[in-house]
């Protein structure tokens, strides 16, 4: 997915109110029109995507999005598989 660079928007992933699967994909967030778009993968439709009015609300529904993917996601799903495949090595790495 191409986004240009004056739609980009830089975040800092350190935030402290950021959900914990945002600094672990770190999502492209972007300005789309009059609001926010936040995704992970090759487009909106393959890919996890959030949106919302203000980055924020962007953030926040793609990790709603991302949690809800990977209850749902069969084995065909290339994007999920690759974050639960994320998550158990991060897990795996842990313990």
């Amino acid at each position: 997915m191409t986004i240009p660079n004056e739609n980009k928007v830089n975040l800092n992933f350190d935030t402290a109110n950021l959900p914990v699967s945002i600094k672990i994909f770190q999502p492209l967030l972007f300005i789309d029109g009059n609001g926010y778009c936040c995704v992970l993968g090759p487009d909106p439709q393959e890919g996890i995507f959030g949106s919302g009015n203000t980055p924020d609300e962007a953030l926040f529904d793609w990790d709603e999005s991302l949690r809800k993917r990977i209850k749902t996601t069969n084995t065909d799903d290339k994007v999920a598989q690759y974050v639960i495949n994320c998550l158990k090595t991060s897990i795996d790495d842990v313990w």
